[in-house]
């Protein structure tokens, strides 16, 4: 995969220090928003009866972690996170 993408939005991240604070909230809160909307899809498919939407946000957490892969800025060392990796 061509990393040029990544590397420009950390480059524009990079010069826009006004937005770092959101984006830094995002990604060390992403998660539970993550959780919360899976939790609200389950609720929706099981009130409706709609079982394909229970199945999706039951595997959806169960997929990322299995899938998970190491965050960019291990890889390159290029790159600036905004937060420490946990």
């Amino acid at each position: 995969m061509d990393g040029s993408l990544y590397r420009w939005i950390n480059w524009l991240a990079n010069r826009t220090h006004w937005a770092n604070g959101f984006f830094t909230a995002y990604a060390n809160y992403g998660v539970v928003l993550f959780a919360l909307l899976l939790l609200a899809a389950y609720l929706q498919g099981r009130q409706h009866g709609e079982l394909h939407v229970v199945a999706c946000s039951v595997w959806a957490p169960v997929m990322d972690v299995i899938l998970s892969s190491p965050r960019p800025s291990v890889a390159d060392p290029q790159i600036t996170p905004l937060t420490q990796s946990s």
